[in-house]
């Protein structure tokens, strides 16, 4: 019994200063898997600042700001998160999103294309793609997305 109570007391000591150590990644992770975004906001920027090239908070940014609807504020978090992961869809389909929200279609189009370059398959982005290259008046980037749907599915 007494020995227990010593190894119980030892390991909530070594607990606490593991997180006492850790804290700033404890606080940081409470801020990830925080479903309230205003009350994970600040814990979130700070990360960012102790660690600019964490994608996972930047994402979480991101995500929290596009919800609220703070445009400038998710654009930047959205070019920091694709600067981060270039290769990771979600944030350019974010972006694409807010861009053709707020009807700045020509400024979606790259990402739209860089998006179907990830995800070829998806028939709904291709035409999506194509509305905006045709918008952007890439005529011919136009047509070849259309051609391209068309001989992949001629019964759409």
């Amino acid at each position: 019994g007494r020995w227990l109570a010593v190894v119980a007391a030892a390991g909530v000591g070594a607990g606490l200063l593991v997180w006492r150590a850790t804290g700033s990644h404890n606080d940081r992770a409470v801020a990830l898997a925080s479903p309230d975004f205003k009350t994970a906001e600040p814990e979130l920027k700070k990360a960012l600042e102790r660690d600019p090239a964490d994608a996972e908070v930047a994402a979480a940014l991101a995500r929290g700001y596009v919800k609220a609807r703070d445009e400038p504020a998710a654009e930047a978090h959205l070019a920091r998160w694709i600067e981060l992961r270039p290769d990771d869809p979600e944030p350019r389909r974010l972006r694409v999103d807010l861009l053709r929200g707020q009807k700045r279609l020509d400024e979606a189009y790259p990402d739209g294309l860089k998006l179907l370059a990830l995800e070829p398959a998806d028939k709904s982005l291709q035409r999506s793609v194509m509305g905006m290259a045709f918008t952007a008046g890439d005529f011919a980037r136009a047509e070849e997305l259309c051609r391209d749907g068309l001989r992949a599915s001629p019964a759409d």
